[in-house]
C-alpha cells in the first residue's frame, strides 16, 4: 500500500503561513482510519500526539512515541551514555529534599511547564505550590494529554547552555538535520523561551555531535523511518546531554519556521520529500548573520482580558530593519502575542531579549463607548 504524507493539525495550534506539500488533516479526521507504521506524519501540536499514537498500527513508530514522551523511560534507555547523571521518578506528594542541585519536571510536559531548579535547602512546600500553580496556569492552554502533574522526574541539574534541534529520520533511518539553534536563558524564568538563534559557526560546530547522537539513538534504540523529532540538549563541558525529545513534530510555536524565513527552505517539504538541505550553499549566502526566532510573551503582570499588545512597540524593540517576518498571535488563547523572525548582526542584539520586560508591550484596552 502506498505510503501517505500527512500533516496533522489541531484547533488553536499554529500552522505555517507557507504552503506544505502534504495532505493536511484536522486531528479529528484521523479517527476514521488506522495509520500504517512508517508513514510520513508530522503534527503541529502536542495535542495531536495522543490521537496519532492511538491510530498507529503496532510497530516501531508507536513504540518510539511511547519511549520519547516519557522522560523517565527515555533516561532509562540512554543511561549508558550518561552514567554520571542521577535521576528518579516521584510524585509531588512523595517529593523529598534533594542532596545536590537538581531539576524537577513533569514526566509528561510541554513549553517548559513545571520545570524548576531545586536546591538542597529549598522549602518543599513552596516548591510544590509553585509547580502546581505553573501546571494550573498552562493547563488553560494545553490538555492533560500534553501536560500532566501525576508523575515527576527529578534529575541532577545539568549546567550549561541549551541547544535545540529539528531533525528527521529519512526512509533509510538516517538522521537529517534541519536546524540547530541556541537557546540562551533569560534573567526572568517566566519568559524562558524568549529567543532561539542560529548561525553558520554555531551550526557547523554542533552538526557532527548532533548527527552522532541521533545515529546512535536510531541504531541502538528506536529503529524508525520517516520520523521527525524536536530535541533539546544541554551543553555540558562540550558534551551534549539530551533533556527532551518531542516525537512527530518540529519546534513548536513557529520555531520550525525559522528555517523557512531565515535559512530559505521549507522544513516540512524536506521531510515529506525525503531530502536534505544544501548547507554549504545556505551558509555561503548568509555569512556572518545570526537568525533568530523571538517570542513575544504576554507580560506576567497583565490581564489578557483587560490589556492588548502593542505590536508597533515590539517591532521597534526587535528592529524593523532586522525583521524577516512578523506574526501576531491571539494572546487571549495562548500565553504569547507575537512571533518575530530576525536577522541580527551582533550578540548584544540577541542578549537584549534576555532582560526585556514584556509588560511594556501591552496597554489597557479602552471600551469603544468611552
Amino acid at each position: 500500500m502506498e505510503k501517505k504524507s500527512l500533516f496533522i493539525k489541531s484547533d488553536g495550534a499554529l500552522i505555517p503561513k507557507y504552503k506544505i506539500n502534504a495532505n493536511i488533516l484536522d486531528v479529528a479526521d484521523l479517527l476514521r482510519d488506522p495509520i500504517q507504521d512508517g508513514e510520513s506524519i508530522c503534527i503541529n501540536s502536542e495535542a495531536c500526539l495522543e490521537v496519532v499514537h492511538a491510530q498507529l498500527e503496532k510497530g516501531a513508530t508507536k513504540e518510539a512515541i511511547e519511549l520519547l514522551k516519557n522522560k523517565f523511560a527515555f533516561r532509562e534507555a540512554t543511561a549508558r551514555l550518561f552514567p554520571e547523571l542521577k535521576y528518579y521518578k516521584t510524585s509531588l506528594k512523595d517529593l523529598e529534599s534533594v542532596q545536590v542541585k537538581s531539576v524537577i519536571k513533569p514526566v509528561k510536559g510541554f513549553f517548559s511547564a513545571g520545570v524548576r531548579i531545586i536546591e538542597p535547602n529549598d522549602d518543599l512546600k513552596i516548591i510544590k505550590s509553585a509547580l502546581l500553580a505553573d501546571i494550573k496556569r498552562l493547563s488553560e492552554y494545553f490538555s492533560e494529554t500534553v501536560l500532566s502533574s501525576e508523575e515527576w522526574l527529578v534529575e541532577d541539574c545539568i549546567e550549561g547552555q541549551e541547544l535545540a534541534v529539528d531533525m528527521y529520520y529519512n526512509t533509510e533511518g538516517e538522521p537529517i538535520i534541519l536546524n540547530i539553534t541556541l537557546h540562551p536563558m533569560p534573567s526572568d524564568p517566566h519568559y524562558l523561551n524568549a529567543i532561539y538563534w542560529t548561525s553558520e559557526e554555531l551550526f557547523n560546530f554542533w552538526k557532527g555531535p548532533v548527527e552522532q547522537f541521533f545515529k546512535f539513538l536510531n541504531t541502538d534504540i528506536l529503529n524508525v523511518v520517516n520520523f521527525p523529532i524536536h530535541a533539546e540538549f544541554r551543553i555540558n563541558q562540550e558534551k551534549l546531554i539530551p533533556i527532551e525529545m518531542n516525537p512527530m513534530r518540529f519546534g513548536g510555536f513557529g520555531l520550525a519556521d525559522l528555517a523557512y524565513y531565515g535559512l530559505g527552505f521549507n522544513p516540512y517539504d524536506m521531510f515529506f520529500n525525503n531530502t536534505s538541505p544544501d548547507w554549504e550553499a545556505i551558509w555561503e549566502q548568509r555569512m556572518g548573520q545570526r537568525f533568530c526566532w523571538a517570542l513575544g510573551y504576554n507580560g506576567k503582570e497583565i490581564d489578557p482580558e483587560q490589556s492588548v499588545p502593542d505590536h508597533t512597540a515590539f517591532i521597534t524593540f526587535c528592529g524593523q530593519e532586522h525583521l524577516l517576518h512578523y506574526r501576531p498571535i491571539d494572546w487571549k488563547s495562548l500565553p504569547v502575542f507575537a512571533l518575530a523572525y530576525l536577522s541580527l548582526d551582533t550578540q548584544e542584539e540577541i542578549d537584549a531579549f534576555l532582560t526585556v520586560d514584556f509588560n511594556q508591550f501591552f496597554h489597557a484596552s479602552v471600551p469603544a463607548y468611552l
